[in-house]
């Protein structure tokens, strides 16, 4: 095997796409590379836990006390995705926490609506430029969070 399919393998190494002997080998050709420079930390803690996969009874627990959501989101089942996606499509959990760290940093304006029925109501003057917020993308900021809670993460 050419060292660079096994560099792809490498980085792959969760996918179904390989077969584990290849998995196998190109983890082999890998090790015998004179430098590791090309191959991130995330890249090795992967194999290492697929490796750990095929001996042991792994549990399926990750501490978290390091990540960010976004690591916390990579770590979970396709069934847990699924789970978050749809709750965090009624609530999402970057709503508030952004607000509270950006937004309420703004003064409110009383605004009122002039449309049939007519409302009054407290907002951001962010809240109305062009539609986009000048503290930047809510979803991003929060992916770059540590993770709230201190439960475990599911792998």
């Amino acid at each position: 095997m050419k060292i660079g399919k096994a560099c792809a393998i490498f980085f792959q190494i969760e996918s179904d796409k390989y077969t584990e002997e290849e998995k196998g080998q190109a983890i082999f050709q890998v090790v015998q590379m004179p430098m590791h420079n090309g191959i991130n930390k995330d890249a090795m803690l992967k194999v290492i836990g697929w490796l750990l996969r095929l001996a042991y009874e792994v549990p399926a627990m990750l501490p978290h006390s390091s990540m960010n959501n976004y690591d916390r989101v990579m770590c979970m089942t396709p069934e847990k995705l699924a789970e978050f996606l749809k709750e965090a499509e009624y609530r999402p959990p970057w709503d508030d926490a952004f607000e509270k760290a950006c937004c309420d940093k703004c003064k409110t304006e009383t605004v009122t609506v002039t449309d049939e029925p007519k409302r009054t109501f407290e907002a951001h003057p962010c809240d109305f430029t062009d539609g986009e917020c000048p503290h930047g993308s809510d979803i991003a900021w929060w992916l770059a969070q540590r993770c709230a809670d201190k439960k475990e993460v599911e792998t």
